[in-house]
């Protein structure tokens, strides 16, 4: 399963349109495509006829209860626009997901583990994302293998497409999370030579990060949304279908990257997708469980960690921002992890191993000044 993230805090750049249109020339070749509309201005499930004021739930209601069991889920409130697509709409209540969730932890997680639990797999995962920098754009790069920027060609844009790969790669550095950066040139007129030179910088600059297709202007583009519905549905023989064709075809054809999870530390444990995974090679012990600050030192069934063929025992816990003090229960016998060199004595003359969680916040992003909202092209 893929997932690319389609971003860009300037607005007008053609993101809905990349988005909506790759979708179903994604669908058109027979992949499973599920869409998902992050924006709460719902461009993208407007585009594609949908009443978003009608909508009994929408994306905020799953993302509230991504943790939650019983909660709803992505497929309970998924559209299928054709056979091979399915839409995830949105609402302007998703707008109050910030706030709703200021200082919870794992709050950027959210889709992630919203995505996670869906039963069904998908080829593709497309995520439109709102025009800005923020919790929604976070959760959905942190759900992301891909990140896929559209930029149109003028100089406004060029600037802000320098930094907004300067705020993924930060955002990805600090997460530890590698995401794989491509431009997209759109609304592309051969004619005017602005459009040249841009075109010719962002190749220069960006080099195989650029995709080798580009979205011509066109102006049945802009119909077509105006009648909500894809490039693919409303006409095949335009300079629209073909750029999105060959772009779905692009993207399909390249390798999909490898989500590297980058460890903070040398030795002990190290952050992955759902937590920290705390591992220990031991391959003639017969119980190895994990205790400390976040499970209160108890050694019951749930701090039991599972055995690899290679004799490696491996449990990843959520753990929120913080410092915790934590020891391995090796056959019975408290001991301190030895793989990982941070230790200290404590109140009891025992030595305890350390794990220091870094918080989840990006405050070099949040002072990025945002671009005006404007109407996505």
């Amino acid at each position: 399963m893929r997932t690319i993230a389609i971003i860009n805090q300037k607005g007008g750049c053609g993101k809905t349109t990349t988005a909506i249109n790759l979708a179903a020339c994604l669908a058109d070749q027979k992949k499973q495509v599920l869409l998902i509309d992050m924006d709460p201005q719902s461009h993208t499930s407007l585009g594609l006829n949908l009443k978003t004021t009608e909508l009994e739930l929408s994306l905020y209601d799953v993302l509230l209860a991504a943790g939650d069991q019983d909660g709803p889920r992505l497929e309970d409130i998924a559209v299928k626009v054709t056979d091979h697509l399915a839409l995830v709409p949105s609402n302007i209540v998703l707008s109050a997901f910030e706030q709703k969730l200021s200082g919870s932890p794992g709050r950027e997680s959210r889709l992630l583990q919203a995505i996670e639990r869906m039963p069904k797999q998908y080829d593709f995962i497309l995520i439109d994302c709102p025009p800005s920098v923020g919790l929604l754009s976070f959760n959905a790069l942190r759900a992301a293998q891909d990140a896929l920027i559209p930029v149109e060609p003028s100089f406004f844009s060029l600037h802000g497409l320098g930094k907004q790969i300067e705020s993924i790669q930060l955002f990805s550095e600090k997460l530890g999370h590698h995401i794989e950066i491509r431009t997209l040139v759109t609304m592309f007129d051969r004619r005017t030579r602005i459009a040249r030179e841009v075109l010719e910088e962002v190749r220069k600059h960006f080099g195989k990060r650029t995709l080798q297709t580009v979205i011509h202007y066109n102006v049945r583009l802009k119909e077509a949304a105006s009648y909500g519905t894809a490039i693919a549905d409303f006409d095949r023989y335009c300079a629209g279908y073909r750029d999105y064709t060959a772009l779905s075809r692009e993207l399909a054809a390249l390798e999909a990257p490898t989500v590297a999870d980058r460890p903070v530390y040398k030795q002990g444990p190290k952050p992955v997708r759902n937590g920290i995974l705390f591992s220990f090679d031991a391959p003639d012990v017969q119980s190895l469980k994990l205790v400390g600050d976040f499970n209160n030192w108890t050694p019951d069934r749930s701090a039991e960690l599972a055995k690899g063929e290679s004799g490696r025992w491996e449990k990843v816990v959520p753990l929120p921002p913080g410092k915790y003090h934590y020891k391995y229960i090796v056959d019975g016998a408290w001991k301190a992890d030895p793989a990982n060199p941070c230790n200290v004595v404590n109140d009891f003359g025992g030595i305890d191993s350390v794990i220091e969680v870094a918080p989840f916040e990006f405050p070099e992003l949040m002072k990025t000044e945002e671009s005006d909202r404007g109407p996505d092209a």
